[in-house]
């Protein structure tokens, strides 16, 4: 019987490219790159997250089954689980959250004030 300790080349690879798009986002975060280069990093890291917990599964024939922020494999005929924080769901939200704060932010600063100076009497009315 041959035993295999460690994930199949294909799977490891998708976790090191995942383990690097983190680590090079969060430098060109701390550099201040522009927004679209980070998102597109982490829209990356989203699809490598769902390409990596669905062929993990598959390759260990593993029930998958998705909760909110989790990933929950489940080994078929026993009660062995394990959960993986989905990392693509957590970008998603990060990302609508971060966008509406930035369109809040965007309509804040552009309400314009009347600044017309009022005369003395409409001071004192």
């Amino acid at each position: 019987m041959n035993n295999v300790w460690g994930l199949e080349p294909t799977i490891s690879l998708i976790e090191n490219i995942q383990l690097f798009l983190i680590i090079f986002t969060l430098i060109i975060y701390a550099m201040g790159a522009p927004k679209k280069i980070i998102i597109a990093a982490l829209y990356a890291m989203a699809a490598l997250h769902i390409v990596f917990v669905i062929s993990y599964a598959h390759s260990y024939n593993l029930e998958l089954r998705i909760k909110p922020l989790l990933d929950i494999l489940i080994q078929p005929g026993s009660s062995k689980g394990s959960a993986i924080i989905d990392l693509a769901q957590i970008i998603i939200i990060l990302t609508i959250l971060d966008s509406l704060l930035s369109l809040l932010r965007r309509r804040k600063e552009s309400q314009v004030t009347n600044i017309t100076p009022k005369s003395n009497q409409e001071l004192y009315q």
